[in-house]
């Protein structure tokens, strides 16, 4: 069993008049350390925290958390909790470095919502006392 600790996103539905129907989230592209990017090996739809499903409907002028990415404490690297089926999970990076993870919410009539996420991943070896990353993350601002 691999524990993980996983950073979520607000998204908001500030329309006081219509609900987001069917909203879903991938992420579209991971630009590296290098200043290089490349589209998202994994574009499976992200986990909705507290939820057991990929898709919510986010009523009126209320908001629900996704799980953006999660960091396992038994391997180093970057995972996604989504809907792509393939066993083992891989990591969608693997490298320490600084990455900005940019990604898409699509809902029935509204516009796409896009937001980056900056982080820097520092991955360290799982001691069995204790288990630290130095990994910091934040949203970037548009």
């Amino acid at each position: 069993m691999s524990f993980h600790e996983s950073w979520r996103a607000k998204i908001e539905n500030r329309r006081p008049d219509i609900a987001a129907l069917g909203a879903v989230c991938i992420l579209d592209t991971i630009v590296h350390p290098s200043g290089g990017s490349q589209p998202s090996p994994d574009r499976g739809y992200l986990k909705w925290c507290g939820h057991g499903g990929h898709e919510r409907t986010l009523l009126p002028k209320s908001s629900e958390e996704i799980d953006v990415f999660a960091i396992r404490r038994d391997e180093p690297g970057l995972f996604l909790l989504s809907t792509l089926d393939s066993l083992p999970r891989r990591a969608i990076v693997t490298a320490n470095g600084d990455y900005e993870l940019r990604y898409k919410v699509f809902a029935r009539d509204f516009p796409v919502l896009e937001f980056s996420v900056r982080l820097h991943l520092q991955w360290e070896a799982f001691t069995p006392v204790v288990w630290t990353h130095r990994s910091v993350a934040s949203l970037k601002a548009a």
